[in-house]
């Protein structure tokens, strides 16, 4: 019988969760959902859409919580620059999940909306081979004013203390936010997959790190 099947660690193990999780009634960037499982389902002039076309800009970065419109007038050699005040004007993709510190590019859509995607994206890779001339440059220049969501997925021997462990890890060394928490055990190894709030890609690196340096942690990767 496992650690975490012990009655007393259970009920410590639920103590710790509900402390831990801290929920919020609004998030940073909506998940969206398609029926379809090809990276055209990314691609949203390959799909019917009823939405009309916002008014268009002409100036490359203008600050605004609307939606970029790129016009006839737009200059594509200039790079989208996504900072505290103009991130509103961008679309995120949900198949690479960019943040701060990603090298990233913008794919302009059928809607003259820019989506930001990771370069190293498979779904980019295909979208620079089919429509160049739709991809532009992007770079970050956020400040740690803003928090966005991070994956990452934990594999090691289970034995007691190890959740402790990792919250110390993450809570208190950190300071980090804890969104989400789910742990299984099979056969003495335990599986773990926590949902962070970080300012870039930076902190979660940091966090990797400490967590690889736990006892009977076998392996920590990132997911998201």
């Amino acid at each position: 019988m496992t650690c975490l099947h012990d009655e007393a660690f259970s009920k410590r193990l639920a103590t710790i969760l509900s402390y831990l999780v801290k929920t919020t009634s609004t998030r940073l960037l909506k998940k969206k959902t398609s029926a379809t499982s090809s990276w055209r389902r990314y691609v949203p002039f390959l799909r019917k859409s009823g939405k009309k076309k916002e008014e268009e800009w002409v100036d490359t970065q203008p600050v605004s919580d609307h939606l970029l419109t790129v016009g006839p007038n737009f200059n594509k050699k200039r790079p989208c620059i996504i900072s505290e005040k103009t991130i509103g004007m961008y679309l995120f993709s949900q198949c690479c999940h960019p943040i701060p510190g990603d090298d990233i590019l913008g794919f302009i859509d059928g809607n003259s909306h820019v989506t930001i995607h990771k370069r190293s994206c498979p779904v980019a890779s295909k979208l620079k081979t089919s429509f160049g001339t739709r991809i532009l440059d992007a770079q970050w220049d956020m400040h740690h004013q803003l928090f966005f969501d991070a994956t990452i997925e934990l594999h090691g021997i289970d034995r007691k203390g190890m959740l402790h462990d990792v919250s110390e890890v993450i809570s208190h060394k950190l300071n980090t936010n804890i969104h989400q928490v789910s742990f299984s055990v099979n056969d003495g190894i335990f599986e773990g997959r926590i949902e962070i709030r970080v300012h870039d890609r930076e902190e979660v690196r940091n966090i990797m790190k400490l967590l690889k340096d736990i006892n009977d942690m076998q392996e920590v990767q990132q997911i998201l």
